[in-house]
């Protein structure tokens, strides 16, 4: 079975379908554009089936770099950020980091290019700390 709620390699979601699958969370999914909007106006975003563990994963972009793997699931979504480690380094020296998510960010494993960080989205809560991380991708 897919992580995302669409595992069906032969039909691409369509993003109306995501009020309905999202749940109350759909406005924490529509937080997300607006302010990848406000970080990035240039910014594009399309679906894409990287693999059949994965599913339909919506991807955010500038021009050919990723910033954000968003994968819808039932009542809440996936979203994936990978971080350089300069950007880890001065996400780790920041002050306004929580515990929880520093803990996330330092058992992450780190690859040459650079550490996936996965945030479930259920709550504002589990928002602020994926907008809390969007601007460093961006350094």
């Amino acid at each position: 079975m897919a992580i995302s709620y669409f595992g069906d390699k032969e039909k691409q979601p369509e993003k109306s379908e995501l009020p309905d699958i999202l749940g109350t969370t759909f406005s924490l999914w529509e937080k997300t554009d607006e302010q990848l909007l406000t970080l990035c106006p240039e910014l594009t975003g399309y679906w894409k089936f990287p693999t059949k563990k994965a599913g339909w994963t919506w991807i955010d972009a500038q021009k050919k770099s990723v910033l954000l793997y968003r994968q819808p699931c039932e009542n809440h979504f996936r979203a994936t950020i990978v971080l350089g480690e300069a950007s880890v380094n001065a996400v780790l020296d920041s002050s306004e980091l929580s515990d929880t998510l520093k803990t996330k960010i330092e058992e992450t494993t780190a690859y040459a290019e650079g550490r996936s960080i996965l945030i479930e989205i259920h709550t504002e809560k589990d928002l602020d700390e994926l907008l809390y991380l969007l601007p460093y991708k961006l350094k």
